[in-house]
């Protein structure tokens, strides 16, 4: 008994980190195209940053156009959050309305002071003259970034599976 006591004492104590210090985990979801084969990929990502820490709060945020409806995004928000099992206290969905989804989630992360963000990266598909969102918010966000990308392998074999 009084070793057992001895060697918990010994243990450094874990103190939880308050609500407002708690680390601050964003992931951005195209909530417009939930069938891409990098959405799994994203998620999955996104449970093993969790899994590191029961003290990480977690952001979801969705930048959709002007002519779309708010309330969706945020069921869809619901849904593609719902298999990662968070307790709802740790968990904060956001849809913003943006012609420019970099931009509006550079402006997110800042504002609310996140320290990781978790998006996904251009499709072969997704390459255009101008940079890509992952491509804009990695060079213009003042945290780190962590960028998802499935390989072409994995992509094809979804693809196949979905046609």
């Amino acid at each position: 008994f009084f070793k057992a006591r001895r060697e918990r004492a010994d243990r450094p104590r874990r103190m939880p980190v308050p609500a407002h210090r708690a680390p601050i985990v964003m992931v951005a979801v195209d909530t417009t195209r939930l069938d891409d084969p990098r959405q799994p990929a994203i998620g999955r990502a996104t449970a093993q940053v969790l899994s590191l820490s029961t003290e990480f709060r977690l952001v979801c945020v969705t930048v959709f156009a002007a002519r779309e409806k708010h309330l969706e995004h945020l069921v869809r928000l619901r849904h593609w959050v719902d298999p990662l099992r968070m307790p709802a206290q740790r968990i904060s969905l956001h849809a913003i309305e943006s012609d420019d989804a970099a931009a509006a989630l550079v402006e997110f992360a800042r504002c609310n002071h996140v320290d990781l963000i978790v998006l996904g990266a251009p499709g072969p598909t997704d390459h255009a003259w101008g940079r890509s969102v992952a491509s804009t918010v990695t060079a213009n966000a003042s945290c780190s970034v962590h960028v998802v990308r499935v390989s072409r392998v994995v992509e094809e074999m979804q693809r196949s599976v979905w046609v």
